[in-house]
């Protein structure tokens, strides 16, 4: 998951999100109601989704200790209707695809408002 903590360097550079008197990670429960996919979402851009909730909803939460941010960030958002083929080529196209990595910012960009 080393290309999460690649995007959440770029997610604070970004200054996306705010303040939250929120010490707990997210939790799944708590964006079971956001992280539905429907049936005719396309699998790339539930990913893309799905990654920028996850990543927002870490960067609006507030850790007193860095290393539970950095887990946050390190936990790997539930992506329920994508296999675990689709989940391993969208990650490494994170790594290897410039754009796609510009739309997953943008993703991140607009998911944190």
């Amino acid at each position: 998951m080393r290309w999460i903590g690649a995007l959440a360097l770029a997610v604070v550079l970004m200054g996306c999100g705010g303040e939250s008197d929120d010490e707990s990670p997210p939790t799944d429960a708590a964006s079971a109601t956001t992280s539905e996919t429907s049936g005719s979402e396309d699998p790339e851009a539930a990913f893309l989704r799905l990654t920028a909730q996850h990543l927002c909803a870490v960067q609006s939460s507030v850790f007193e200790d860095p290393a539970d941010l950095a887990a946050a960030y390190e936990q790997a958002p539930a992506y329920p209707g994508l296999t675990a083929d689709q989940i391993a080529e969208f990650e490494q196209r994170v790594l290897d695809d410039p754009e796609f990595s510009e739309s997953l910012l943008a993703a991140i960009a607009e998911g944190c408002g």
